[in-house]
């Protein structure tokens, strides 16, 4: 979803540690290719309208680290778990362009708590079509 929109991303687990911002030892002069998880023409070739929303507020040059996370890695408060060390250490860090693909409604409610953007794919989007 995220290459489609034409945005670079770095994935990052949520067991690292960011003490520098990641973005200043790039070179910049390779790609990575993944498989698409399209299943229809939407989602294969327009991309996802609310992710591009996101994506437009919070990229810098086109570029954002996104961690992915279920809620067993953070509380809803969002101030306690891997998660949580992990938003702060980015903070820390200085990076502003990053945001959380939320795995279900308490990562989404953690993000929504301490104020962190993130995105949360429509289920009614993941139904099988079949």
């Amino acid at each position: 979803e995220f290459l489609k929109l034409g945005y670079n991303v770095l994935l990052s687990d949520v067991d690292v540690v960011t003490l520098q911002n990641p973005f200043n030892f790039l070179y910049r002069d390779s790609d990575v290719e993944g498989l698409s998880d399209g299943f229809d023409n939407r989602t294969a070739y327009e991309g996802n309208s609310a992710l591009r929303a996101v994506l437009e507020r919070v990229a810098i040059n086109k570029e954002v680290l996104v961690a992915v996370s279920n809620g067993a890695l953070i509380t809803e408060e969002g101030t306690y778990g891997i998660l949580a060390t992990w938003i702060e250490s980015v903070k820390r860090a200085g990076v502003k362009n990053f945001m959380i693909v939320a795995l279900d409604d308490r990562v989404a409610k953690a993000c929504e708590n301490v104020g962190v953007a993130y995105w949360r794919q429509d289920r009614a989007s993941l139904a099988d079509n079949n």
